[in-house]
Order: C-alpha cells, then structure tokens, then sequence
C-alpha cells in the first residue's frame, strides 16, 4: 500500500480566466491609464492654450482621453479571476466525493475569491458560500454578491502611527468634545 502524497491540495480550483486574458485585460486597463495621463497632461494643454482653436475642443479632448478608462474600470471592477473552494479530507480521497461535494457544498463551506483591482493586482477574499446572494445589478455585468455592512461596521482603521482603533467608537466619542483622531489614539493605548 503507497502513502498518500504529501501534495495533495485542500483547494478545489475553478479557474475562470486564462492566464493570456488575464495579461490582456491587465495591459488593457493600464493601457487605459496611460492613455488618459497623456490626454490630460500633453494634449488637452496644447489645445487649451492654442489660440485657433474653439473653447469646446480642450474639454472634448480631454473627456475622449477619459471615457475609455472610466469605461474599462466599470467594465471590469467585478472582475474574478479565480474561485478556490476549500475541501475538507473526506473529499479529496476520490473524484467523485470531490465533484458531489463540489456541486452542493455545505453552508459553512469556504470558498476563496481571486479579484483584480483596477490596475490588475489580484486581491484574495475569504468568506463562506452562505454569503454569496444572486444580484441584478450593472447591467448584468455581477451576478452575485455579498453583504458587508456587518464587515464594514467592525472594520479596524489604522492611522500613521500604527494605533489601532475602531472607526464607529472614534466617530461616536467625537461628539463629545473636537479632538483629532492621533489625540484619541494617545488616549487610549
């Protein structure tokens, strides 16, 4: 009898872009980017002082080099590279216990959400499957989201000091009296 392999993944992969899109969607957006900094700051500016040239053409000019950023951003701020539904042991001893637990996984089942944010880094966030609700919204660009009021109300700000506080208990004590936010971390540390 062999031992099991010390590889064996605890995360069940469904890739969702290849890696070639993935490269082009970055180049596109900051492709984008630079597109727009060379609008704003080389030809907008020589329209703008150019005196031949109508009022209007300096801002047209300016919003063409615009409109493909602000587009490409909402385009593709939803954008999921990678989905990684985290298995427990009893599923990783056969393919078919991987795929039965795949297609109806528990409530309490984690999965791990690869996004990219606007200038393509990836971001990994960890949440129950419980979390995810169906949404129609952007057009039907996002098909499902997640609720994070309760995420954001307990979420910690850290100011240039490192002092850590929580930002609703620093907003409800300022009513009290006008101090600043490196006053109210000496305070309480």
């Amino acid at each position: 009898m062999q031992a099991r392999s010390q590889h064996t993944p605890n995360v069940s992969s469904f890739i969702i872009l290849e890696l070639e899109e993935l490269y082009f969607l970055v180049v596109l957006k900051v492709t984008t980017i630079f597109i727009f900094v060379f609008f704003t700051l080389v030809v907008a500016p020589a329209h703008y002082y150019a005196e031949d040239e109508p009022e209007w053409v300096a801002p047209a000019v300016l919003l063409s080099g615009a409109v493909p950023m602000i587009f490409v951003a909402y385009i593709t701020s939803p954008f999921v590279n990678y989905i990684h539904l985290r298995l427990p042991n009893f599923a990783r001893n056969s393919r078919e216990l991987l795929m039965r637990y795949s297609k109806n996984p528990p409530k309490d089942a984690q999965i791990d959400i690869t996004t990219m944010n606007f200038v393509g880094k990836p971001r990994v966030t960890r949440f129950d499957v419980s979390e995810l609700k169906a949404v129609k919204q952007r057009f039907g660009v996002g098909n499902f989201s997640r609720d994070t009021k309760k995420i954001d109300a307990t979420k910690k700000m850290v100011d240039a000091k490192g002092c850590t506080i929580i930002w609703s208990s620093w907003c409800s004590r300022k009513s009290e009296g006008r101090r600043s936010l490196g006053e109210y971390c000496k305070e309480n540390t």
